[in-house]
């Protein structure tokens, strides 16, 4: 039985959050792992991802290059070329970013609108006795994914317009989303403590 949404959507954020602390072997490990599953569950979203991010992912390695102190790689630019030490550390920040965008491609194949909306509205409920709003934020939040996700084939000035239509409430009306509320079973729980043990195991 697939976990409830909601603890999918734990079970990423909590890895984005142990990610940075794991080292050169448990990432090797993490990669193992997550490589035959994108290769049949998540493998066109983490492409569409990667070709989104490629800038980002080259500005990280480039930063960490070029401003980490160390051995000089290109002895002819002196203090302006890379350092050993900073592509080693831009390349682990690459590959942490890689992770992370492999994770959050499973998490979307592996979890439709419906049960993503689902998933987001459980995590958000225990807020209402603040007075949280927690069934429109889900909701809102999972237009804006849903227009974000159609401005790929969309232009510019198209894009902006359905995007800006996903953050104004008088449009609810027009976009009616319903879903199934189911709470976390003892198997849910079983699971998010499982993730925090391996987790921590291989931070350490």
């Amino acid at each position: 039985m697939m976990p409830h949404p909601a603890t999918r959507l734990l079970m990423w954020l909590f890895f984005a959050l142990f990610l940075p602390w794991l080292h050169l072997t448990a990432m090797a490990a993490v990669t193992l792992l997550q490589l035959p599953l994108l290769l049949t569950h998540g493998r066109s979203s983490f492409i569409r991802q990667l070709r989104r991010t490629r800038w980002l992912l080259l500005s990280i390695f480039l930063i960490y290059a070029l401003a980490t102190p160390g051995e000089n790689l290109l002895e002819a630019l002196g203090a302006f070329g890379p350092t050993r030490e900073g592509v080693e550390a831009g390349a682990m920040q690459a590959w942490r970013l890689g992770l992370l965008l492999a994770g959050l491609a499973l998490l979307l194949a592996a979890t439709p609108g419906k049960q993503l909306l689902s998933g987001m509205y459980t995590l958000l409920s225990p807020w209402r006795s603040l007075g949280v709003a927690s069934d429109r934020i889900a909701a809102r939040i999972w237009l804006t994914l849903y227009y974000a996700e159609q401005a790929i084939h969309l232009k510019p000035a198209s894009w902006r317009d359905k995007l800006q239509q996903a953050l104004f409430a008088d449009n609810d009306h027009d976009h009616p989303v319903s879903f199934e509320v189911v709470p976390l079973a003892r198997s849910d729980w079983l699971m998010l403590v499982l993730t925090l043990a391996v987790l921590g195991g291989l931070a350490q």
